[in-house]
């Protein structure tokens, strides 16, 4: 699993904030859901993929995408 963090482009500090949200994320699914540590991955893509509509806030989001055991994770 891949846990990507976003920020909007009114944040100090997007990529720091967008590395806590994906973080904070993978805290919660390793504690609270029991997933293995070790298959959780976190990045960050700091302000650089707004959505489309909506307000600035909506980009402060995390995202996961789900990878099958043996596939290529997206980006590798």
């Amino acid at each position: 699993m891949i846990v990507i963090g976003h920020a909007d482009t009114t944040e100090r500090r997007p990529d720091l904030l967008a590395r806590q949200r994906a973080e904070a994320a993978k805290t919660y699914l390793v504690r609270e859901r029991g997933v293995e540590e070790s298959r959780v991955s976190v990045r960050s893509a700091a302000a650089t993929q707004p959505r489309a509509a909506g307000s600035p806030l909506s980009n402060r989001r995390v995202e996961l995408i789900f990878v099958p055991e043996g596939a290529v994770p997206p980006g590798e």
